[in-house]
């Protein structure tokens, strides 16, 4: 399990960082970008929430893993 964990990690770091350039420069103006949904052209209508859902998902995808071993460390004391 320690190994997938070691993988999501990084994805999830590059779904959070997709995910929060993108909601930010749609916000801001929707200008020439990296974020790679600003290029597909059929997401046309739905960058905006697609940026979020990308955002938080990398966020738990990162975050998710330490919480459950905080939250194991707090139930064994």
């Amino acid at each position: 399990m320690s190994k997938s964990v070691g993988i999501l990690e990084p994805v999830g770091i590059l779904l959070a960082v997709q995910g929060i350039g993108g909601t930010v420069n749609n916000i801001l103006g929707d200008g020439p970008s990296w974020f790679l949904l600003n290029h597909i052209d059929a997401l046309e209508g739905f960058r905006l929430p697609l940026h979020v859902l990308m955002a938080v998902v990398g966020v738990l995808l990162v975050v998710g893993p330490q919480l459950r071993k905080w939250r194991g460390d707090r139930t064994t004391r």
